[in-house]
């Protein structure tokens, strides 16, 4: 106990000396994948395999852009927020003659991160790691739709959206990235994320208790940030 009050006191008595430090940039585009996960997604996807239909995409832009905010409390520690907007979708296609279905999971949110960033700078460089939560507020009442085309246009009667989207979502977000100091206050950098979705897109509620059905996202994103009196 001693000894963690010691290090608990060190550590508040450096974020005093050091000061805290604000930094406000910008991520996108977030381009990467986007993946399911859960009993009931796998017994669903078999199904569609079964009557003929093919994965052609499994795209994610988590974010297609976001606003970070950086709060640093001491030169190896920060913390990450901001707001941003995130969308990620995986479609399975049939084909017969002129007639094409179309199902689509999709994942359409304002999300909000929350993270402890862990990181070092060398000269210019800078490394860190960072781990949190990421919530997400879906902009869709609907998580799956299926459309049907005939001729390439879309068929209005054959249009329908099924399990309703959740009123909140929550990923445990992992994070890797590096930056370059340029020009005093100014960072540039790449950063490469996993969400792991633990609070699903689906609303559990209207469907059953023990639903298990998940989306998660892999991205690649370049990052901005000017760091204030720096």
């Amino acid at each position: 106990m001693k000894k963690m009050i010691l290090v608990l006191s060190m550590m508040f008595i450096s974020a005093n000396v050091y000061g805290f430090g604000l930094s406000l940039g910008l991520s996108t585009p977030g381009f990467g994948l986007a993946f399911l996960r859960g009993d009931n997604v796998e017994k669903f996807v078999d199904n569609l395999e079964k009557s003929g239909y093919e994965k052609k995409s499994a795209f994610s832009f988590a974010p297609a852009i976001q606003l970070d905010i950086m709060i640093e409390l001491l030169p190896f520690a920060a913390i990450e927020t901001g707001i941003g907007w995130s969308t990620a979708s995986i479609i399975y296609e049939m084909e017969s003659g002129n007639v094409k279905r179309e199902f689509t999971f999709k994942r359409n949110e304002l999300t909000i991160p929350l993270m402890l960033r862990l990181q070092n700078q060398i000269g210019s460089l800078l490394g860190y790691a960072a781990v949190g939560v990421k919530f997400g507020i879906p902009q869709s009442s609907s998580y799956m739709s299926e459309k049907v085309f005939v001729n390439d246009r879309l068929s209005d009667s054959l249009n329908e959206d099924y399990y309703d989207s959740s009123d909140i979502t929550l990923d445990i977000a992992f994070a890797i990235g590096g930056e370059l100091n340029i020009l005093d206050s100014h960072y540039v950098g790449i950063r490469g994320g996993y969400d792991l979705n633990v609070i699903s897109p689906v609303d559990t509620e209207r469907v059953t208790s023990d639903y298990e059905w998940y989306q998660d996202n892999f991205n690649v994103s370049l990052t901005y940030r000017y760091a204030f009196g720096r």
